[in-house]
């Protein structure tokens, strides 16, 4: 088992516990090794948000501070050369090489995430409706009141 899914199983097995005190007994049974992958996904996703920010600069719609940046920087896009995103199949790809397909599988793992997002902030809003409903301020009460 990879140190992610042993994670996962303790943060499912005890879902309302701190994480600071989950992290601090597990940090006490874990080896140096057992550590890389979970500072790799860390630097990965640090790595990644900075290449967020220059593909946002590169593809950013016009302003004047940005019509002002080009003259200083002729071509924004330079900034993206060498560097990559990944794709839903774990493949990474650099802005350089990235084919249409690339692209396009991108656009798909990002909207399968868009809708991910959509339907956690449809439950939020279900919930909101049943509170408001119930005349409670929060799902707790609304079991209390069923309960009653």
């Amino acid at each position: 088992m990879n140190m992610f899914q042993a994670l996962r199983d303790v943060a499912e097995a005890r879902p309302n516990d701190d994480p600071h005190e989950i992290a601090e007994e597990m940090i006490s049974k874990l080896r140096k090794a057992d550590l890389v992958g979970l500072l790799a996904g860390a630097i990965a996703s640090m790595q990644r948000t900075r290449v967020r920010k220059l593909e946002m600069s590169a593809f950013a719609p016009a302003t004047a501070e940005r019509v002002a940046e080009a003259f200083a920087r002729p071509d924004p896009i330079q900034a993206l050369r060498g560097e990559t995103f990944r794709l839903g199949n774990g493949r990474e790809v650099s802005w350089d090489e990235a084919t249409i397909a690339d692209h396009r599988h991108r656009i798909d793992m990002l909207e399968r995430i868009r809708a991910g997002i959509g339907a956690t902030i449809q439950r939020h809003h279900e919930a909101i409706q049943r509170i408001e409903s119930a005349g409670v301020t929060c799902l707790a009460e609304l079991d209390a009141q069923l309960a009653a």
